[in-house]
């Protein structure tokens, strides 16, 4: 695009951030198929809007270092009207413009990011002067905070009275409208949900520029499709977040596995126990999958909570819950932390990654939902096939259970795999292309892309009609599977032949072709695929 920025009776040079408050008219020019114009007028908004080179640079970085597609500008709002105003603009254009709202830049494939068109920033300062005080509402206490609010500053507030949120993410520096936005999964899920199942209310700028408030009662399809939605169905600008008391310390114990049968068996086993009094199960379950040299590990992590007060009676009922565990015995570590350290323990790993350099490195990361039928066949074919002969890294297993997710999964049980490879900067290594890596990961747990699946002309999505019609075919076929008991066969299930195409790796990688399936070629429409 060609950007180019007039000011009315005015010199200053176009690299300037521009108050939005002074009396300044704002034309950006650019041409997609035809010449769009964009007028803003900066009497109706409070925050900021910049054409500075580096601002446009910053926000085409995010935590993935693989896309950087740069916009004309970036917007700092000062409140949710100035986003409205924006995409009202948007909206009303002849041609229309892109709009992307940008969190802390975690992303992993420029998913914020958006050509020929306007990011909008949504943190800063002003998430302070929007935070308000937790409340008692019908469903117990909540806190609103601002869409672009960090988790991290919304846990040390809400500790000011005793509370704190329910779910947690592994990294607390993310924003809440961008957890919200895909699901927000961590060790405490399988009991509360993802953070998706734990919000009562939003405000959210929808893509016409209407400023909407929604729950389940009010408004509930816009309030479902905003949570989750990757942001194609409108911007968080406010969510009403579930607390609860909050605990004053956590043990975390380790331990390992060398079978994946076994490893999950005891994920399942303790997820069964979502629904038992808090000193009948843990608080937390997760794990990881260790890739060292061709040597895959698993290792379970369990978390409980206690208090000064409740401490002993918390090792006891930690001991009866290990007792019909089967991991290794000589393998099992324990330790303690203050709640905030528990929750926040990936900073120090944060900041050695920063001093050393590696926090920067391109980081194709990918969550996945695997159906449990399908589980076996995936550790098989991914763990100990195609990654346990090419790479070295760990992932993330968490398993959940779909009545807490909050909305229909269609799944019988699932397990999340989060997918944590990252380049190694001293060799250079080439990132993995993911969307072919995808594809051979659902032809293994038995799915596969169909040709006349159509991806959004703009290439970021799944249009809406496309989602349904996907969803409608993959809740047809997961019925089908679970009346025929599959979700506690081991026997894979026949993959959809899709047509043929030619699949290339790059030189850098050893990963063997596996898959010659008719695939998406963005990884965001293998997202929407999945979640379908």
């Amino acid at each position: 695009g060609i950007c180019s920025v007039k000011f009315a009776n005015f010199g200053y040079p176009s690299h300037l951030r521009v108050n939005m408050a002074s009396k300044l008219i704002i034309l950006f020019f650019y041409y997609f198929h035809s010449k769009t114009v964009l007028a803003l007028d900066p009497t109706k908004l409070l925050g900021n809007i910049s054409v500075d080179p580096s601002d446009i640079k910053a926000a085409s970085l995010d935590f993935g270092n693989i896309s950087h597609i740069e916009s004309l500008a970036v917007l700092y709002p000062n409140s949710a009207l100035d986003i409205v105003h924006l995409v009202k603009k948007a909206y009303r254009s002849p041609k229309g413009f892109n709009v992307s709202a940008r969190g802390n830049g975690h992303s992993t494939n420029g998913q914020s990011q958006v050509a020929n068109g306007v990011v909008i920033d949504m943190s800063g300062t002003k998430a302070k002067l929007l935070r308000s005080e937790p409340a008692q509402g019908p469903m117990g206490p909540y806190v609103d905070v601002w869409g672009g609010d960090l988790w991290i500053n919304v846990l040390n507030w809400t500790l000011r009275y005793g509370l704190a949120p329910k779910s947690w993410t592994n990294y607390l520096d993310l924003t809440v409208g961008g957890t919200l936005s895909n699901a927000g999964i961590g060790g405490q899920s399988y009991v509360h949900g993802p953070q998706t199942s734990n919000v009562y209310e939003l405000d959210v700028v929808t893509g016409k520029g209407e400023l909407i408030t929604c729950s389940k009662g009010q408004n509930s399809k816009l309030f479902y499709g905003v949570l989750g939605g990757l942001g194609q169905f409108g911007i968080i600008t406010r969510a009403r977040i579930a607390l609860e008391t909050a605990p004053e310390s956590a043990f975390l114990i380790e331990a390992t596995y060398y079978d994946f049968s076994v490893f999950t068996k005891d994920q399942e086993y303790l997820a069964s126990l979502h629904d038992k009094p808090a000193s009948e199960r843990f608080d937390g379950v997760l794990g990881y999958v260790y890739i060292n040299q061709g040597v895959v590990s698993y290792v379970l992590e369990v978390i409980k909570y206690f208090s000064k007060s409740t401490e002993d009676t918390a090792r006891k009922e930690i001991d009866i819950l290990l007792v019909k565990l089967d991991f290794i015995p000589s393998t099992i570590t324990r330790s303690n932390f203050s709640y905030v350290a528990f929750l926040d323990r990936l900073r120090q790993l944060e900041a050695d990654e920063r001093k050393n350099g590696t926090w920067n490195v391109p980081h194709p990361w990918i969550d996945l939902f695997v159906p449990k039928s399908g589980i076996a066949e995936f550790e098989k074919g991914i763990f100990r096939g195609i990654l346990g002969n090419s790479t070295n890294g760990y992932l993330a297993v968490y398993p959940l259970n779909r009545n807490n997710m909050g909305y229909s999964l269609d799944l019988v049980s699932v397990i999340m795999h989060e997918m944590i490879l990252t380049a190694n900067p001293d060799l250079h290594t080439q990132a993995l292309p993911f969307c072919i890596f995808v594809s051979q990961l659902l032809t293994v747990v038995g799915y596969g892309i169909r040709e006349d699946e159509v991806v959004d002309p703009r290439d970021k999505v799944i249009n809406h009609k496309y989602w349904e019609k996907s969803r409608k075919y993959m809740v047809a076929k997961l019925k089908s599977e679970s009346e025929e008991g599959l979700e506690d066969s081991e026997t894979e299930a026949d993959p959809i032949v899709v047509g043929q195409a030619t699949v290339s790796w790059p030189a850098a990688t050893t990963v063997p072709v596996v898959s010659t399936r008719t695939i998406p070629h963005n990884i965001a429409s293998l997202y929407s695929y999945m979640e379908s």
